[in-house]
């Protein structure tokens, strides 16, 4: 074989190397392409590419999961980030923090349990254990939002379900609808899917209509008039429960506009990418149309 097609053999088969060496999923898909730069080789995954060298997050971490559960991939060096995951169980609070040694809340324990589940490691004693740190801190409209998150695929005490019911029906207003001004959409949605989590019939299904979409396809934020990918999760979160498609597609334009070239998505247009924001926007997306991720 002569020397030059000798060398360029050898140079296809090390570039055809360096492609398969690389996870299978982030040869497909960018939005994996991203979660993988985001990997601690020590375990676990970092918020953002700001935070790289800092602690790996328990909360990015169960996005990095969910990000390829959704995208019909499994997690790559499962092991080593579920090993991280575990590794941010407290034994004395008996609930999860964000890093090994951090500290424990409900909203994190429930993400941790939620996480755990996902991954299949999540065992009786730290099921048992987790729910009974959810069910006695779980005080704020919040902590009972996400402690019911995880409880809500768990068996639901009728007795507990009825007393956060009372916590949040008070919080009306006459329509139905929750908060007001731009947070409405989210508070509404929010205290709604809480409700149908507890198992609490609603009657005001379409209160989250065309009247409350912003002019970018999205809706307004806690406290502003700009969209943004997180209110946009908990408003298509409702829409998915109901079975609402129309709606859910109709965000679509919003979630594609939060997309970067680095395959990840930013809180809004124009903002740099974050694992919870690319969580938010691929399962969104999943939601809208299931032909689109299978």
């Amino acid at each position: 074989m002569p020397i030059k097609s000798f060398l360029f053999l050898m140079q296809t088969i090390v570039l055809v190397l360096a492609v398969l060496c690389l996870p299978l999923a982030a040869q497909e898909l960018p939005s994996l392409k991203y979660v993988d730069s985001l990997e601690n080789p020590l375990g676990g995954y970092w918020p953002n590419l700001a935070a790289k060298g800092k602690n790996s997050s328990l909360r990015a971490t169960v996005a990095a999961l969910r990000v390829y559960k959704y995208e019909g991939k499994a997690l790559p060096n499962f092991v080593k980030h579920r090993d991280f995951m575990l590794s941010c169980w407290h034994e004395k609070d008996l609930g999860f923090a964000d890093f090994p040694g951090g500290t424990t809340d409900v909203i994190l324990t429930s993400v941790g349990l939620m996480g755990a589940r996902d991954g299949a490691f999540l065992n009786d004693d730290k099921r048992t254990l987790g729910k009974k740190y959810l069910i006695e801190k779980a005080q704020s409209f919040e902590e009972i939002r996400m402690a019911s998150a995880f409880l809500a695929d768990e068996p639901l005490d009728a007795k507990l379900a009825a007393s956060w019911q009372k916590t949040i029906l008070p919080r009306a207003n006459k329509d139905g609808t929750y908060g007001s001004g731009f947070s409405k959409p989210r508070d509404s949605a929010s205290a709604w899917v809480t409700l149908l989590r507890l198992q609490f019939p609603l009657k005001n299904d379409d209160q989250l209509g065309k009247d409350f979409r912003m002019k970018d396809g999205g809706f307004g934020s806690e406290s502003s008039d700009r969209s943004d990918l997180e209110t946009a999760y908990r408003v298509s979160r409702y829409f998915y429960m109901v079975k609402d498609k129309e709606m859910l597609r109709s965000t679509l334009g919003f979630i594609e506009a939060c997309k970067n070239e680095d395959g990840g998505y930013g809180p809004r247009p124009g903002e740099k990418s974050s694992l919870g924001s690319t969580y938010h926007a691929i399962i969104i997306k999943k939601w809208a149309d299931p032909l689109i991720h299978k």
